[in-house]
């Protein structure tokens, strides 16, 4: 039996539920009976594990919110907590003009058993600032000494302020006061979890292969062959004394398995026939039917359109507007259900002025939830446009299909030639015998080569600003172009440029006072709909049934799964053959 055919043969045996009696070890979790396999079925879309790069499809996002954990975490009453930090002191010398905040981090490990240090968090954030990478989060740390500067090329690495003090202990220095616990709040988005410098530097596309990558989360990733299985398991090594503590302390299913060959409307069979206990991403189809029974939450994301504002003809803003304007947002959420119409550009759940504050609703609907289709005709005459081709790039997910259907159907009413384009991920192997993946969603939207895009626009705090500052040039996180000597900012993906919005971000930056900023930030956003160089289309909810077998079942503050406490009931009556390859 070759390899592969071998793997799918253990991975097919994890999937079977078998009823056994188990007579000598009954509930006991030991190294022997690890405890409950649960059959689930999360999310079809990862490609990767790479915070920096899978961060803009909602449904991946549910998996990557269980094998990392950062700093802090947002509770479901939006409070900042402890998560890997342990404790937390503010140093202040206002005649030094010193401002510093110092995280303790609890003792934990990586799923390899590598002790989990201060080091990891302080590498991911100077990824994110490495003036070669372009990563529109980097505008969030800005208010880390030298941060900014860092990104613009102007200073080394080696001067940001932030610092490793021994394994545990992370010392940020800030340009100025700041509002601390805003900043804990920021550092709780799922952009700004660990990474570790050796793993990542193994190879391009580290993060889609079980050979390089290495998680600090509840859970690691066992099996991961894109289109194929996702296995997650327990990691022993999270925040637990392996001399001292039971394996389901802190975690306590063994395994959730996720079985990818099978089409949406198979896994939906299979949940009502009771051999999958939780679906968390049913069927478009069948969306309708099964609204009043599924339980749903707040996902601080909306589905976008992102308009190439430097090709014909969405460099002209009439054109964008008229595109918006066609859209009825009421019919696109009553399409995918779990959803409802975007009314802006920042989602429900981001703060105004402090926690418990709503951003969305201070701001107030600045976009129509019904189409206007005499206005859109309008404009498209003013602009002196009256049709044209071009095309829609998104994920190959029934979602994304949907609504770039509809818009191609719409738009086409409008005189405009739509072809819609799906992309999926292909396999290669590196220098280094590793089989990776390669996400080409993700390469088009880098590069900047499309003409209208879609994707999963997740907020990237729960502060507005970090996802509103990101379209100001100076703070779009764009890479510097040091290989052709251009080290100009680079606009945000879009290629959007407004001078005016620029200093609207900049003013946002330099404000003290919490009213002031959330003005200036709510003024911002009214400037960014009516330039248009992106069409927020709806608001994401995160949906999921659970098996009454099932308990223990949470969603966090993002919409993130929780399964952490997930008990499965009588799980000891099914056995589970283990996964792990043989080699022949």
């Amino acid at each position: 039996m070759n390899f592969k055919r071998r793997l799918m043969a253990l991975v097919l045996c994890a999937l079977m539920v078998v009823p056994a009696l188990l007579t000598s070890c009954g509930s006991k979790i030991d190294e022997d009976n690890k405890g409950a396999v649960i059959n689930m079925y999360l999310s079809d879309g990862l490609v990767s594990f790479d915070p920096a790069y899978s961060l803009n499809d909602d449904a991946a996002l549910k998996i990557m919110g269980m094998v990392y954990e950062g700093l802090f975490k947002i509770d479901s009453k939006g409070k900042v907590q402890n998560a890997v930090a342990k404790s937390v002191e503010i140093i202040e010398k206002p005649d030094d003009g010193i401002y510093m905040m110092e995280i303790e981090l609890k003792n934990s490990m990586w799923s390899d058993g590598r002790v989990l240090q201060a080091s990891d968090y302080l590498y991911a954030w100077q990824r994110i600032l490495d003036p070669e990478m372009n990563n529109p989060a980097a505008a969030a740390l800005y208010d880390i000494k030298n941060a900014r500067q860092v990104k613009s090329g102007d200073c080394s690495i080696d001067d940001i302020g932030a610092r490793a003090v021994g394994t545990t202990t992370l010392q940020i220095e800030f340009e100025k006061k700041i509002d601390y616990n805003r900043f804990k709040e920021t550092l709780a988005s799922p952009y700004f979890a660990p990474l570790r410098k050796d793993v990542v530097n193994k190879a391009e596309d580290w993060a889609s292969t079980v050979a390089i990558m290495t998680f600090n989360g509840p859970f690691t990733v066992r099996t991961f062959i894109p289109g194929e299985t996702i296995v997650l398991e327990r990691n022993s090594y999270y925040l637990r004394n392996r001399d001292k503590d039971a394996l389901d302390k802190y975690v306590t299913p063994y395994q959730i398995v996720i079985d990818l060959t099978k089409k949406k409307a198979e896994q939906l069979n299979m949940y009502n026939e009771g051999t999958l206990f939780l679906n968390g991403d049913l069927p478009v189809s069948a969306r309708a039917d099964w609204a009043s029974v599924v339980k749903t939450s707040q996902s601080l994301a909306s589905h976008t359109f992102y308009f190439n504002t430097n090709k014909e003809p969405f460099n002209k803003p009439e054109v964008r507007k008229a595109l918006s304007l066609a859209l009825d947002r009421t019919a696109v959420a009553n399409l995918i259900t779990f959803a409802t119409p975007a009314t802006g550009v920042i989602t429900e759940g981001v703060f105004d002025t402090k926690v418990g504050t709503s951003f969305r609703a201070n701001g107030g609907d600045l976009i129509a939830s019904t189409a206007n289709m005499e206005e859109a005709k309008s404009l498209l005459k003013s602009a002196g446009v009256s049709g044209g081709s071009f095309t829609i790039t998104v994920r190959d997910n029934d979602v994304d299909r949907a609504i770039a259907d509809y818009a191609k159907d719409v738009w086409g009413e409008l005189g405009f030639k739509v072809t819609v384009v799906l992309k999926k991920s292909t396999k290669y192997k590196t220098e280094t015998e590793y089989d990776v993946y390669k996400d080409e969603y993700n390469k088009v939207l880098a590069s900047g080569e499309f003409d209208v895009i879609g994707l999963d626009m997740i907020m990237i705090a729960t502060d507005p600003y970090a996802t509103l500052a990101p379209f100001a040039v100076n703070f779009s996180g764009g890479a510097l172009d040091f290989e052709n000597m251009k080290f100009d900012a680079a606009p945000h993906i879009t290629g959007y440029r407004n001078e005016a919005y620029d200093a609207l971000i900049e003013q946002v930056y330099a404000s003290v006072d919490a009213a002031e900023r959330a003005t200036l930030l709510h003024q911002a956003e009214e400037m960014l709909i009516n330039d248009m160089p992106i069409c927020p289309v709806v608001f994401l909810q995160n949906a999921y049934v659970a098996s009454g077998e099932l308990s223990k079942v949470k969603t966090d503050y993002y919409g993130l799964m929780d399964l952490e406490k997930t008990q499965l009931k009588n799980w000891e009556a099914y056995i589970v053959e283990e996964t792990t390859p043989v080699e022949e």
